[in-house]
């Protein structure tokens, strides 16, 4: 049997699997056909175009090698200027590479029997994006790919799949947005870095107020290579579970993973991320930084385990309360499956400091603005190493978020 045949066989048997964290959503109560009639006029609105750029996609691309666009789940546009980065759909993919690669990248980061909806997107999914960057190409502008809701109540279920090879480098920005009420979005992604590659994963939501979002990925880092996933979600969202996992399989491998999240109105978040430290030497960090307002409910997870000699591992999650209706729940596991591993975590989660707020307001600010500033501070990611465009995209984001608009 195939092996893509087989992973069909395998998901239909998951479907009614319920997710081990967060509360199940009814997928039939969502559409699976577009409404939309016309592409260009997408692309001309200037109201979409914005939503876009609030999730750092520049349509334009003049700070981008390449580009990938989906609505709903039809593929607007794929672009790139150089020779060595494929940016393909998913469907593109497999006609052109073959079973041979399909058995190599496609549900081997993330098993497709992990639950419902990842075996929804297997049976049922559209769309996705390919990105593959050939040997010892290091990409100096970013790849982009927005992943847009534009019919009302309609479900998107992309597969995505990122290959960075050996000695490649590559930073991809992902922006999901709608400009819809009512939506799901049930994206599978999965990551494969190579020896001594590096690849910088960053997402940032903005979603809405009932919107329900299931992100489903696992990554695999060989030696030396070197995996870092920022995720960002700022604004209202009717529901989040996300718990990421990636394999350090590879001696020296590291994988990093950053979190930031402004909780609003009931917004319901629980994510996190796994680790695991299949080889000797190698390291993964595990960050949150939240923000509880509204009535919103966060609950953050860390697991490391490790399974090698000479690993570290360290989880930390900071959470600051606006409001008494609130909740932030920090939840980090520590499993060690030999001697000589050295992993830690630390968790704290407090008010804005009253000394703070009458020092800002004594200084001629409104009790609105100072808190506004405490949280953009707050929020400010702390990401070494990312690239100027993308550092001016979060800081961009995070400035809108702290006022509130």
């Amino acid at each position: 049997m195939k092996w893509s045949e087989k992973v069909k066989e395998l998901a239909k048997r998951t479907l009614n699997k319920l997710p081990a964290y967060g509360p199940p959503i009814d997928v039939g109560k969502f559409r699976i056909t577009s409404k939309i009639k016309s592409i260009q006029e997408l692309l001309e609105n200037p109201e979409v175009l914005k939503r876009m750029l609030s999730v750092g996609i520049d349509v334009k691309g003049a700070y981008r090698t390449g580009t990938f666009l989906q609505f709903d789940e039809k593929i607007i546009k794929t672009l790139t200027g150089v020779s060595c980065v494929k940016i393909l759909s998913l469907e593109e993919a497999k006609e052109r590479f073959g079973e041979e690669w399909l058995e190599k990248y496609y549900w081997r980061a993330l098993s497709v029997e992990t639950d419902m909806f990842t075996a929804f997107v297997e049976l049922y999914g559209k769309g996705g994006y390919v990105i593959v960057v050939e040997r010892n190409c290091k990409v100096k502008k970013p790849v982009q790919a927005c992943l847009y809701l534009a019919t009302e109540s309609f479900l998107q279920t992309p597969h995505n799949i990122i290959v960075v090879e050996d000695g490649a480098e590559l930073n991809l920005i992902t922006g999901c947005t709608v400009g819809v009420h009512k939506g799901a979005h049930l994206g599978v992604s999965e990551f494969y870095v190579g020896k001594n590659a590096k690849l910088t994963f960053t997402m940032i939501h903005s979603w809405g107020p009932i919107v329900d979002v299931r992100p489903r990925s696992g990554a695999i880092v060989d030696e030396g290579g070197v995996f870092i996933s920022n995720y960002i979600s700022l604004r209202p969202v009717s529901t989040v579970q996300m718990f990421p996992s990636v394999i350090l399989k590879g001696e020296k491998a590291s994988a990093t993973f950053n979190t930031l999240i402004y909780g609003t109105g009931k917004s319901f978040y629980d994510l996190g991320a796994k680790a695991i430290l299949r080889a000797a030497k190698t390291s993964a960090q595990i960050s949150s930084k939240v923000v509880a307002s509204g009535s919103s409910t966060i609950i953050s997870r860390g697991l490391i385990v490790a399974e090698a000699e000479n690993v570290k591992g360290h989880y930390e999650c900071r959470g600051l309360m606006l409001s008494n209706k609130s909740s932030i729940s920090t939840i980090p596991e520590l499993k060690t499956k030999v001697k000589n591993a050295e992993l830690t975590h630390e968790a704290a989660i407090g008010r804005i400091n009253i000394n703070e707020l009458a020092y800002l307001m004594s200084r001629g600010f409104t009790e609105e603005e100072a808190i506004a500033m405490v949280v953009k501070g707050f929020l400010e990611p702390e990401v070494p190493g990312l690239p100027y465009t993308l550092k001016a995209a979060i800081k961009r984001f995070t400035e809108i978020a702290a006022k509130g608009l």
